[in-house]
């Protein structure tokens, strides 16, 4: 039962990240890349090389799903 109720928690965690993804749109109206951590007019964001393509835009010979080709992410910036 315990698994259960922690498949379901998960479910749930996975569901509010996907809503609040489609909430941010970047500013072109293009809809956030799954590498983007926020959206680019959200204070402490700034622009990184993506990891999965290392800023090449294409893994493998394909698009890269992370940034979506444009082998540049949006990442959150200091904190500590």
């Amino acid at each position: 039962m315990a698994s259960l109720r922690a498949a379901a928690a998960a479910h749930r965690i996975r569901t509010e990240r996907v809503k609040r993804m489609e909430r941010h749109v970047q500013q072109d109206n293009e809809p956030l890349n799954p590498g983007d951590e926020a959206p680019p007019d959200a204070p402490g964001v700034g622009e990184d090389i993506c990891r999965a393509c290392h800023g090449t835009g294409k893994v493998e010979g394909t698009q890269c799903t992370v940034c979506g080709g444009t082998g540049k992410v949006l990442q959150g910036i200091g904190g500590g």
